[in-house]
Formats: C-alpha cells, sequence, structure tokens
C-alpha cells in the first residue's frame, strides 16, 4: 500500500531473481482474491497431514503461476492444472476443490491465520521457531544465520532456498 514500498519491492525482487537463479515477474500491482488457492492448499494440508510434499508442490505451482508467468490462481481450472501438474489424478483435484469450500477447511484457514495474526505476523516469509519452549519468530529471507544461531546450529550458508523452480 506505501508507494515507494512498492517501487523497492520490485527492484529488490530482480536484483534476488539474479542472485540466486529464480525466475521473478512480479504480478501487476492489483488486488487478486487469493482466498480461494489458500483454501486449496490448506485442504491439501489437511488431507496429507503426515506430509507436507504435496503442500509445498502445490503452493510452488501457485507461486509460480502468479509470480512467473501471470496467470490466474483464483479460479477452479487454476488450481485444477496446479494440481494436475504436481501429480495429482483428477479425482483427486475435484475432491480437493469440494473440501475446500467445506466449513471444516474454512474453520482451519481462519484459525491458522488467527495463529499467525497473533504472532504479528505480516509478510512472508515469516518463520516461527520453537526453541526450549520459547517461540521465536524471523522475517525475511535474509534471517536463516539468525534461526540456525536461535536452534543451535551453525549456519551453512550461503542460500537456503531451493532455485531448482
Amino acid at each position: 500500500m506505501v508507494d515507494n514500498k512498492l517501487h523497492y519491492m520490485i527492484t529488490d525482487l530482480k536484483l534476488m531473481s539474479e542472485y540466486y537463479g529464480v525466475p521473478v515477474n512480479p504480478p501487476s500491482p492489483c488486488k487478486k482474491d487469493t482466498l480461494p488457492a489458500m483454501r486449496f492448499v490448506t485442504a491439501i494440508a489437511e488431507k496429507n497431514q503426515e506430509e507436507n510434499v504435496l503442500v509445498e508442490k502445490v503452493s510452488r505451482e501457485l507461486w509460480k503461476r502468479m509470480w512467473q508467468k501471470h496467470q490466474d490462481i483464483t479460479q477452479p481450472l487454476s488450481l485444477t492444472e496446479a494440481g494436475l501438474l504436481v501429480g495429482l489424478s483428477s479425482n483427486e483435484v475435484e475432491e480437493l476443490l469440494t473440501n475446500a469450500k467445506s466449513q471444516p477447511i474454512k474453520d482451519k484457514l481462519k484459525s491458522v491465520t488467527q495463529e499467525a495474526l497473533e504472532k504479528n505476523a505480516f509478510g512472508l516469509p515469516f518463520i516461527v521457531c520453537h526453541v526450549n519452549g520459547k517461540v521465536e519468530v524471523f522475517f525475511g529471507c535474509d534471517r536463516f544465520e539468525l534461526i540456525a544461531h536461535c536452534i543451535g546450529e551453525k549456519w551453512a550458508g550461503p542460500c537456503p532456498i531451493k532455485t531448482t523452480m
């Protein structure tokens, strides 16, 4: 909402894209209704609670659609395409789209959103670490060294981001 921040962010994203080798083409600054995509991802997370691989794959595909290809992520057809690209069957995608409209999924998304707000989340990446009974929160991809220190690990750096997009 702040023009100067928007201009900085676009410039910064271009530099980060070049540095990490991840193609990024920011969408035009307009509000999009990402609620269907968030509910779809929540439905996947709830169905596959033991393994978050599908959540990561679908999230990555939706990110690429929006930030690299400037494609829609709000319509059922777009969500279907993303699901099929990561290996879900048509039947699985249809079931997930139906579940995404259900009250339990809506309630789960509201719950995790409220949890994020209670931790004062304001953007991504927003990372929560639970260490020795204490909650530590971090914002930004430049905080991985501090996160490693917080959890008692040595930082191996320099790039924690997977660049196989």
